[in-house]
């Protein structure tokens, strides 16, 4: 009776929770349209570490996946994908097309354009990051009224790596979110 109680266990309860462990820990996110070009393409498939951003803070430059507010349809909310740019404490500048990090110009590789729309300045508060697409002049971020700052609490997952198109597999994020 034992050996078969533990065979039941082992056959059904170790590879469910095992399931429900990785489920919890990693996840898959589509992209879709054009805003974080030229980093991310639109149809690009990514893997995201969903654990790190309940365990620890996201860093300026992490890619995440966030609840909006903007309806997809009648039943729920858009799932984006942005750039952080700012965390709690930085002061968020966009002056004449340059984007200040508590004063200090940001250097942006990763972007379609030198210039970035738009006039703010703020600080981030607690709980709150800023999020700008790679591509400013085709997206809607924490520019917008309708976006604004993201509550860490509607951030899903850490975009880590690109695993489809193949051709464009790439590590897009330290795995494990370790400095």
């Amino acid at each position: 009776m034992k050996t078969k109680l533990l065979s039941i266990l082992k056959d059904y309860l170790v590879p469910v929770l095992i399931a429900l462990i990785i489920v919890n820990i990693v996840g898959i996110s589509f992209v879709l349209g054009e805003s974080m070009e030229p980093t991310l393409d639109d149809k690009d498939v990514l893997v995201i570490n969903k654990i790190i951003p309940r365990l620890t803070n996201v860093n300026r430059g992490d890619i995440v996946i966030f609840k909006s507010t903007l309806e997809k349809n009648r039943f729920s909310n858009k799932i984006l994908v942005k750039r952080v740019i700012g965390v709690p404490g930085d002061k968020v500048e966009i002056m004449n097309g340059d984007v200040y990090i508590n004063n200090v110009i940001l250097e942006e590789e990763y972007t379609n354009y030198s210039y970035t729309d738009g006039d703010l300045s703020l600080v981030v508060p607690s709980n709150k990051i800023f999020v700008l697409g790679d591509n400013r002049n085709r997206s809607e971020d924490s520019r917008s009224s309708r976006i604004g700052l993201v509550d860490k609490k509607d951030i899903i997952g850490k975009a880590v790596v690109r695993i489809f198109p193949f051709d464009n597999l790439e590590l897009l994020d330290n795995i494990f979110g370790l400095e």
